[in-house]
């Protein structure tokens, strides 16, 4: 089950909603494939090989992109070796982001003060 995460920007009241966690959808691998860009998909099924039941850990993470400075709700893959970590794109505008680990460290992508606080909207499926 996920969470909607609801993000405010206590300076000037820019707000934000961020899918976090996984549903059930997303149990088999082949599933979670497809929340990223084709070509992102072939890399993860040669790096899996001829496993039959790959391990891997999916959610989706909160994270700023640098290109259009929305915060948005990214899908996030690691296999079970750690090599590689697999990030989504940007939902609005495909760009590249930064994942979020600690929103106290992450200034406001509007007005560029650390004033940012979460709180849970809703959940996900």
């Amino acid at each position: 089950m996920g969470s909607i995460s609801k993000i405010t920007c206590s300076s000037c009241r820019k707000t934000w909603k961020c899918l976090n966690g996984c549903g059930l959808l997303h149990a088999r691998l082949e599933d979670v494939i497809r929340e990223f860009p084709e070509e992102t998909g072939r890399e993860i099924v040669m790096q899996t090989g001829a496993e039959d039941l790959p391990l891997f850990d999916f959610a989706y993470q909160s994270a700023v992109c640098t290109e259009c400075s929305n915060m948005v709700g990214v899908p996030v893959l690691e296999l079970s070796d750690g090599n590689k970590k697999h990030i989504g794109q940007c939902p609005v505008c495909g760009g590249e982001v930064q994942l979020i680990t600690d929103l106290n460290d992450v200034c406001c992508p509007a007005c560029g003060k650390k004033a940012l606080k979460e709180e849970e909207a809703g959940i996900w499926d």
